[in-house]
């Protein structure tokens, strides 16, 4: 009896210890398809995608702080819907950078390239996308029962947008029915019909952005902000040459009827080389054009019709607009039924060596000068980076100092690359 007990003992102590039982996974959370690789500074899981991998199926698995990174090479056209993480810990979407020329990832467009669904606290960035039949990136809000936009604190930085194939419905960017997003230091190279769109969607901002047209295509507008949006800001924008309209805003083309007029719309310190027209002034409420330089306008400086609504509370200070002489078809194309007064007129600087006598032609500055307008200054343009040789012009346009602020200049931004057309 004592030999069995001692044998059993043996046993026991050969035996493995005994282990705690399994944690269950939260059944509320879905388990990711893919093995984490690593955690980041967050503490969020990255996830490694390489090319031809489908990952759309990834995002209800997606936790704050989670990051997805792109591996070099070709991606398919994908959608992540309802990606949510918080301010202090936001789901990143990347790519893994590489070496020029092929310095970021490809993602290979269809009926789009990158669609992002309702996002909270996303930021998307280093990546390129190329030749799209739609959006090459398309971030699509929604209202909720109460009415309101979706608030996605979105941040897109550092894309290179690629077109070189006609498609009328192609656009760069479009932001729709979406609140809070920010775009900056994106490259577009060619597109078709817009390069940014912003469609009902309010507080977005592009800022230091290159738009570069492409050989053959019809560039229409470098960006349209539609009717319904609020509080959007256009900055450093630096277009290349022939784009037919710089700005389309307060446009209401698909839209129903009773849509609002965009309110509170900004565009500053942008050049804008010959366009058939700077800027086409719809249904806006509340519009700033401020510290942007404007060279030989084919069609005309800008534009308004009452197809859209008429513009109110328009102001246009510290511009430089010039041309050289025969350029420039008509300076203010209006509608008899716009009120002078709805545009104000602070100092701006007109120049072409045509004026004042070609006015009786092509028409005066259309508005209230609320200050005098600036019209026997040569600015002695600088073609490289729209920058006046001339001191007396260097209040005017985008590389003008803002008095209110404090510290060095700006810097030029990056020339677009000059290619035949």
């Amino acid at each position: 009896m004592i030999g069995a007990l001692l044998a059993t003992l043996l046993v026991l102590m050969q035996a493995p210890p005994p282990q705690p039982p399994p944690l269950l996974a939260d059944p509320a959370q879905p388990q990711a398809p893919l093995p984490v690789l690593a955690t980041n500074a967050m503490g969020g899981r990255v996830f490694r995608i390489p090319a031809g991998l489908a990952f759309d199926s990834i995002a209800p698995a997606l936790r704050p702080g989670d990051e997805l990174v792109l591996e070099r090479g070709i991606h398919a056209a994908f959608t992540l819907t309802d990606l949510r993480g918080e301010r202090d810990r936001p789901i990143i979407i990347r790519g893994e950078p590489g070496e020029e020329p092929a310095r970021f990832p490809y993602v290979k467009a269809t009926d789009f390239g990158i669609r992002l669904v309702r996002p909270q606290f996303v930021i998307l960035r280093d990546l390129m996308v190329g030749n799209g039949r739609g959006p090459l990136v398309l971030v699509e809000g929604g209202r909720g029962p109460d009415g309101q936009l979706h608030q996605a604190n979105l941040q897109v930085a550092s894309l290179r947008l690629l077109q070189d194939q006609v498609s009328p419905e192609q656009d760069g960017v479009v932001l729709r029915d979406i609140d809070r997003v920010d775009v900056r230091e994106v490259a577009v190279r060619g597109w078709n019909r817009d390069a940014f769109r912003i469609e009902r969607s309010s507080r977005c901002s592009v800022n230091y952005c290159v738009l570069d047209p492409g050989k053959g295509l019809p560039q229409e507008t470098g960006v349209t902000v539609t009717q319904g949006c609020r509080q959007v800001a256009l900055g450093m924008l630096t277009l290349g040459p022939k784009v037919r309209t710089g700005f389309r805003l307060g446009s209401c083309e698909g839209l129903p009827p009773e849509t609002p007029p965009a309110t509170g719309v900004m565009v500053m310190r942008c050049s804008v080389p010959e366009a058939d027209r700077f800027a086409w002034i719809g249904g806006v409420d509340g519009l700033l054009l401020q510290w942007n330089t404007v060279t030989d306008p084919g069609r005309c400086v800008w534009e308004s019709d009452d197809a859209c609504g008429l513009p109110r509370q328009v102001v246009m200070a510290h511009n430089l607009f010039a041309w050289t002489p025969g350029a420039i078809e008509q300076l203010c194309r209006v509608p008899a039924t716009l009120p002078r007064e709805s545009i104000q007129l602070g100092p701006n600087l007109w120049w072409s060596a045509e004026i004042p006598a070609a006015f009786e032609a092509i028409g005066r500055p259309f508005g209230v000068e609320v200050e005098p307008q600036v019209l026997d200054v040569d600015p002695r343009v600088e073609p490289r980076f729209a920058s006046p040789l001339e001191p007396r012009a260097k209040v005017f346009g985008w590389q003008a100092p803002d008095p209110a602020a404090a510290g060095p200049a700006v810097p030029p931004p990056t020339a677009p690359s000059e290619r035949p057309r």
